[in-house]
Formats: C-alpha cells, structure tokens, sequence
C-alpha cells in the first residue's frame, strides 16, 4: 500500500508544480527587461534629447528664431584644428550680410560627437578680433560632431547650427 501513493504521487507530480512554467518566464522577462534597461543606460551612444517636450510646445519660439536669422542675414564659418593635449581649437567667424565682421558678440557652442550624443560640451568663445571668436575644447573623438552656436549682439540674437567631421590628431 505505501508503493501505491508514491506511484500516484510521481505520476501527477508535475500537475503539483504547474506554477513554476509561469513563474519562470515572468523571471526570465523580468531579468532580460532589466538587462536591457541596464544596457540602455549604461550605452555612451544613447542619448535623449534635452527638453524635448519644451522644444515641441515652443515651436512657434523656434520657426521665430530661424525667420530671425534669416532677417539678419548673418553668415558662421567653423574651422577647427588640432590643439594641445587632446583638445580641439574651434574657431568662427561670423559675417553679417553684407560680408563684414561682426564685432563684440557673445557667442556660445553647444557640441557633441554623433556617436555619443548624450556628451554635450558647451563653452562661451573669446573674441579673436575681426568678427573671430575661438575656443579649444577636450573633443577626443574621430568623426562626425554637431555643433550648436548662438551669438548675441545688442538685441539680435543668430543661431546655426553646423555638422562637421573633425580629427582631433591631423585637422577636420
């Protein structure tokens, strides 16, 4: 008699443990959800973009700003070279419309390298003289890079934006 209950017991014991399939699965999920969000977050290559929502609300805010600088008329050339110890001089110039200098601006530079766009550099320039403004920054990365730059002068304030390969070791 004692044979008979463990020969049932054997026999429908997988019907006792039909909690585990589920149970199994919800764990491997939830450990293949945390690795992907631990990937996500760890990537150097992902980036989300700053104020996203507060871009879209004020869109209006941006097309002003892109007539702005169709009004004013105001041409930027970038040049970058190779600077001391890993950095990057970035030099502008900027021209008004009828080509010539514009003076005494406070010009600003947000960048960052395509591949690791959640790495923002930003600097404020000096002014080089002759409508120049230059700045060296820690760019240590080959390729492709994104540049942002917003120039005040007085009330009129120019904002362009430049995309540019650039080799910190033997010029862009």
């Amino acid at each position: 008699m004692s044979s008979e209950p463990e020969t049932e017991r054997k026999k429908g014991g997988w019907k006792r443990h039909y909690w585990a399939l589920p149970v199994g699965l919800l764990v491997a999920l939830t450990v293949g959800e945390l690795f992907m969000v631990y990937t996500a977050v760890d990537d150097p290559g992902f980036a989300v973009e700053k104020n996203y929502y507060k871009k879209a609300v004020h869109w209006d805010s941006h097309m002003e700003q892109t007539a702005e600088n169709q009004r004013l008329g105001w041409k930027l050339a970038l040049e970058t070279r190779p600077g001391k110890a890993g950095h990057v001089e970035v030099l502008v110039r900027i021209r008004d419309e009828r080509g010539r200098p514009v003076r005494g601006a406070n010009v600003r530079v947000e960048t960052f390298f395509n591949a690791r766009a959640s790495h923002v550099l930003t600097a404020d320039l000096s002014d080089a003289g002759d409508g120049s403004y230059q700045s060296a920054l820690p760019m240590r990365h080959r390729g492709l890079w994104e540049f942002h730059f917003t120039a005040t002068h007085g009330r009129a304030r120019f904002t362009d934006v430049v995309r540019r390969d650039v080799d910190p070791n033997g010029g862009a």
